[in-house]
């Protein structure tokens, strides 16, 4: 009807409140993980047909694209040189590997972005931002977006780490076994992403 409902979820984000008590950081990082819950869960359940979401996700194409931005303007472009057949074709390999491997997982409904400045914290609980970007992708996204993104190791560490990814696959009642070697494979797609993107935004949009 032409109304849009805005809601002001004040200034402080999970990264700053889990890093201002460090004692409460897990507690934090696990409220975020029942929000996400609700998300894969009760988000993919739904599945409204006009929802653009539902229409898109992290498919072999999308994959292979972005891992092929890393190369050409992570490496190529960034390092002024042009990769051998030879050490293009190794590359090549390991992200076949990888598509491979993360093609063939369930997706889920992602958020895409889910880091801990796209998490606002007020009350004690999060409100998610920055949602525009959501497709569908396997569950292990969303999970490396919170416990891997920018300086979240500095908190996050590996211990904790592997606590609140069990605290996750519990939840859902599955094998975390195999969703462990998901988890570190999607990890790594983003790091080379965001490593080619930023490049790409720094040398060729200046």
């Amino acid at each position: 009807q032409g109304l849009l409902l805005l809601e002001d979820a004040g200034d402080t984000v999970l990264w700053d409140a889990a890093n201002d008590d460090p004692a409460a950081a897990e507690t934090c990082y696990r409220r975020a993980i029942d929000a996400l819950l609700i998300l894969h869960e009760r988000g993919t359940a739904h599945r409204p047909a006009t929802s653009l979401a539902f229409k898109q996700g992290l498919d072999a194409r999308l994959l292979q694209w972005e891992l092929e931005h890393f190369l050409e303007w992570g490496v190529e472009r960034r390092l002024g040189l042009t990769l051998s057949a030879a050490a293009r074709r190794g590359y090549q390999e390991s992200f076949d590997a990888i598509v491979r491997e993360l093609t063939a997982a369930e997706p889920v409904l992602s958020h895409r972005d889910y880091h801990s400045w796209n998490i606002l914290w007020r009350d004690a609980r999060p409100v998610i931002i920055d949602f525009q970007d959501a497709f569908l992708a396997p569950a292990e996204y969303d999970l490396a977006s919170l416990l891997t993104d920018r300086i979240t190791p500095r908190l996050v560490d590996p211990a904790m780490e592997a606590r609140l990814l069990d605290y996750y696959w519990r939840a859902r009642g599955r094998d975390a076994a195999p969703a462990r070697r998901r988890y570190a494979l999607i990890a790594l797609h983003r790091a080379l992403k965001v490593v080619g993107r930023l490049h790409y935004i720094a040398l060729e949009k200046h």
